[in-house]
C-alpha cells in the first residue's frame, strides 16, 4: 500500500537501509554480527488496517544500541505523526500529505560553550601528570629513610636497643 511504501520511503531518507536476505536465519545473523541494527517487519495489508483503526502492529529487532534507539525513535515519530491524523474519513494521500507536512519540520541545535578550552586542557594534563611526580617523589623519600636503616652506625644501635629484630 501506499503507508505502507511511504513509511519505506522515510526510514531510507532517514537511516542507511541494508537489503539482506528474507530468512530468520540470515536476519539473525546480520543482527548478532551487527551488520544491522534494526529490522522494521511491516505485515501485509497494513495500509488497509490503519487506515482502518485495526492499529497493526509492526514487529521490530534491534541490537539495543544508541543507533537502533535512534531508528525505533524515527519509526515512533512517524507512527505517532500518523494516528494523530488519522480520521475516519481520510484518504491516504491525504494521511500521507499531512504526515509529510509534520516530518519535514526539523529542528536545528547547535550547541555552544563559554568554557575556555585551552585553559582546560593544560589543568587536565597537570592532573594527568601531577600524580607521576608526587608518587615518584614518595618512593624517593621512602628510599632514602630505609636506606639510613642500612647505615652500620645505626644498624648495630638498632641491634642493641631493647626492640626485638625478628619481629
Amino acid at each position: 500500500s501506499k503507508i505502507s511504501k511511504h513509511l519505506e520511503d522515510y526510514i531510507t531518507k532517514n537511516s542507511n537501509i541494508i537489503d539482506i536476505e528474507n530468512t530468520e536465519e540470515k536476519i539473525n545473523d546480520a543482527i548478532f554480527y551487527r551488520d544491522v541494527n534494526y529490522i522494521i517487519y511491516i505485515p501485509k495489508n497494513y495500509g488497509k488496517d490503519f487506515l482502518s483503526n485495526k492499529n497493526p502492529l509492526v514487529e521490530v529487532k534491534s541490537t539495543g544500541d544508541y543507533q537502533s534507539s535512534l531508528a525505533s525513535l524515527l519509526l515512533e515519530r512517524y507512527l505517532l505523526s500518523a494516528n494523530a491524523y488519522l480520521e475516519d474519513n481520510i484518504t491516504e494521500e491525504d494521511l500521507i500529505n499531512k504526515i509529510d507536512e509534520t516530518l519535514e519540520n526539523k529542528t536545528e541545535v547547535e550547541l555552544t560553550t563559554k568554557l575556555d578550552t585551552t585553559g582546560l586542557s593544560k589543568a587536565t594534563s597537570y592532573y594527568n601528570f601531577s600524580n607521576y611526580c608526587l608518587l615518584g617523589g614518595s618512593i624517593y623519600v621512602i628510599c632514602l629513610i630505609l636506606s639510613s636503616f642500612q647505615n652500620i652506625n645505626i644498624r648495630k644501635r638498632t641491634i642493641i636497643s631493647s626492640m626485638n629484630d625478628k619481629k
